[in-house]
């Protein structure tokens, strides 16, 4: 299984390791008469992988750096500190305009990490090139109000929803399978490419198996949104991937006659791990109109991050104000909205002025039987009875699938271990 932590750094330093480790294989492949096989993400049966994850815990948890070198962590934390602090050498020497030969630094490390893991070296020079590339987040903003809508929804049909799915590993290509499976004219990603959102992992981790599994379905329209993990990396591959996917912006309208699907940006003000999360202004104005003069249509909402939560807190508070603040006068004409973002199915009974607010963030991410909360931490947040099954030490996987017929439609909730019959189901 693989980890994951909301502190921009660590993702990146995960990003790193995870390059350098899938590099370090390829070139051991090359040397093999293996050369064809397909490697699965790297996850903690790699020692390396699985040294990261200790260590990133333990600065999550704010442990003292002289206290990561002992114990436990002796060993692991003296080679990951050391590539960890060289990573931000590089980065300072970057940002001053000095010359950074990547040959050099790699060779250098090298010889400084002794004992350690030779790949700490590498993913040093990358986690230096990832800060270096940039911070501002290319993102686009509309010149017109009418920008970004797009007026070719099929008025009957069906529609994939798969959040948090970006993660590289069997059990995601088992979802998208299984939305490909219904045939759908539309697929839509709620966002998160772990771990950083990096050029590589979008490529391998979504581009690459997004398209490989959906394109023989039919050629179903796809987009994707931006997430926290999105942009952790500066967002640039994000944008690159909208590109391929013929994506005009991170927010967009979707129409028919008689729906229309609204997809949001909620992970762009999230890009340095900011909790609670908002809008751009513009993008508020922009989002109002579409629901203002949505005339005799109803509306979903699409987004990565949750308006409120069951288990989650926004600043001690059950939902995020100032999200809420941005949407509040027209939340009411909302007839669904769907986020991710939490690595869970929950179905929320009307709140906030919300009729149907729905998390799936399930879409691939391994959350073990343990981490989910046998007592919710927001008891004002009203729920229904719905929850996924296990398998083994783990929670299923799942998706939704919202079907348009005319002016009707109706949502099904699917998890992994069932593709036929939906944990919940409901008319809109």
């Amino acid at each position: 299984m693989i980890k994951q932590f909301r502190d921009p750094r660590l993702s990146l330093w995960q990003s790193a390791i995870d390059e350098s480790v899938v590099s370090a294989n390829q070139i051991e492949l090359e040397k093999s008469a293996t050369a064809s096989a397909v490697f699965n993400r790297p996850d903690e049966r790699d020692p390396l992988i699985r040294d990261t994850v200790k260590f990133c815990a333990a600065l999550d948890q704010d442990v003292p750096e002289q206290e990561l070198e002992k114990g436990a962590l002796q060993v692991v934390g003296r080679c990951s500190n050391l590539a960890f602090k060289a990573a931000g050498t590089f980065v300072k020497n970057l940002v001053m305009g000095h010359p950074f030969d990547e040959n050099k630094a790699r060779d250098e490390l090298r010889e400084k990490f002794g004992s350690c893991d030779s790949r700490y070296a590498n993913a040093a020079v990358l986690y230096a090139k990832f800060l270096a590339s940039g911070s501002q987040v290319p993102y686009r903003r509309h010149k017109e109000l009418s920008d970004f809508v797009i007026e070719d929804l099929p008025e009957r049909g069906q529609i994939g929803v798969v959040a948090d799915w970006g993660t590289g590993q069997v059990e995601a290509r088992t979802v998208l399978q299984q939305i490909a499976k219904k045939a759908p004219s539309v697929v839509v990603h709620l966002g998160d490419i772990y771990y950083a959102g990096t050029a590589f992992e979008v490529e391998n981790y979504f581009f690459r198996p997004w398209r490989s599994i959906l394109a023989p379905s039919g050629n179903p329209r796809t987009f994707s949104l931006a997430g926290n993990h999105d942009m952790y990396s500066g967002g640039a591959p994000y944008y690159d991937l909208l590109d391929k996917l013929s994506q005009p912006a991170s927010y967009f309208c979707l129409r028919n006659r008689y729906w229309q699907i609204i997809a949001m940006d909620t992970g762009l003000n999230a890009k340095f791990g900011v909790d609670p999360t908002s809008l751009e202004r513009t993008e508020v104005e922009w989002l109002v109109d579409k629901i203002v003069n949505r005339g005799d249509r109803k509306t979903i909402l699409l987004s990565h991050h949750q308006l409120f939560s069951a288990d989650e807190k926004f600043e001690g508070q059950s939902f995020n104000i100032p999200l809420y603040k941005q949407i509040v006068s027209v939340l009411g004409n909302v007839d669904l909205w769907l986020w991710g973002h939490e690595h869970n199915l929950v179905v929320y009974e009307p709140y906030m002025n919300l009729r149907r607010g729905r998390c799936i963030g399930c879409g691939a991410f391994p959350v073990g039987k343990e981490e989910l909360p046998s007592v919710h931490v927001n008891a004002d947040v009203p729920l229904k009875g719905v929850s996924l099954g296990e398998h083994g030490d783990f929670y299923q996987h799942g998706y939704a699938i919202i079907k348009l017929d005319g002016p009707t439609a109706s949502a099904a909730y699917f998890q992994d271990g069932d593709e036929q019959n939906p944990l919940y189901e409901e008319t809109l």
